[in-house]
């Protein structure tokens, strides 16, 4: 070795190795950002297409007014068998309106899942013990409706881009948004002390929260959208939920008894058949 024959210092050495790592580290993390941005865009691209295709405004289709949203009924038979051959029971039949807020619980694998993607209508399940009614104006629930789960993807960027997908925003929402939801610092320096890739499941529900609440105004289908994160924040999602215009339906498991008097209604699921 060079070191050996007394031809480079060891400290020299360490030197040239520090200032490599200086040259080529940079390159290698343009790379890997490089490949996170070409391998999104395809998703982005399909967002914006969805987006112009399905909504009528730049933050989703509008909800009709208060008193239509109580004329659209959901009606729900106790035993429900869905297309994909899947069949739930529950305590009794149930109605409800868009304008109610509705609580959904059950033992796991019951089929809470299930029953707000049959509601959502975009994803290939549909039950004839399921019924809509309108008694003013045909509407199309699955227009109306957006399934938000813990699943909804986090995409290579910054924080706030995952919250604002780059569209543009009323800014005084999404700061009453960030703030309750304890996303301001999380904002504000995610491209410096945190890497998206190294977000806890808690803040992820949140930013996905903080997404759907800024960008929509449709009716939601929250399924275990809290199932991550602490108390203290679940009470403020929750908070934020009833402040709603329109009603919502939730999916929970941890919910104490006072909680559950807060809803309109609580549809109990006791299993699948």
């Amino acid at each position: 070795m060079e070191v050996t024959k007394g031809l480079i210092t060891l400290s020299s050495l360490i030197v040239l190795v520090q200032l490599a790592n200086n040259l080529f580290n940079p390159i290698l993390q343009i790379t890997q950002l490089l490949a996170d941005h070409y391998s999104s865009e395809p998703i982005i691209e399909k967002i914006n297409y969805l987006k112009s295709k399905s909504s009528n405004t730049a933050s989703g289709i509008q909800l009709p007014k208060t008193d239509l949203l109580k004329n659209l009924v959901i009606n729900l038979n106790k035993n429900i068998c869905f297309s994909n051959g899947l069949r739930i029971s529950l305590d009794k039949n149930y109605n409800f309106t868009l304008a109610d807020k509705i609580l959904v619980v059950g033992p796991s694998g019951s089929g809470k899942t299930t029953l707000l993607k049959s509601l959502c209508g975009k994803y290939g399940i549909y039950s004839k013990d399921i019924c809509v009614t309108n008694k003013q104006e045909n509407s199309n629930l699955s227009s109306l409706c957006m399934y938000v789960t813990s699943d909804n993807a986090i995409f290579p960027g910054t924080i706030l881009e995952n919250i604002t997908l780059n569209n543009d925003v009323n800014i005084y929402k999404l700061k009453e948004i960030i703030n309750t939801l304890g996303l301001k610092a999380m904002v504000k320096y995610s491209c410096k002390c945190k890497s998206i890739n190294l977000l806890s499941s808690g803040e992820k529900q949140r930013i996905v929260i903080a997404r759907a609440l800024l960008l929509s105004n449709k009716y939601f289908l929250f399924d275990e959208i809290t199932s991550a994160v602490d108390r203290g924040y679940t009470e403020k999602i929750r908070k934020l939920f009833f402040s709603l215009d329109g009603g919502f339906i939730e999916v929970a498991h941890k919910i104490g008894n006072n909680e559950k008097k807060k809803y309109d209604k609580v549809i109990v699921l006791r299993g699948k058949e």
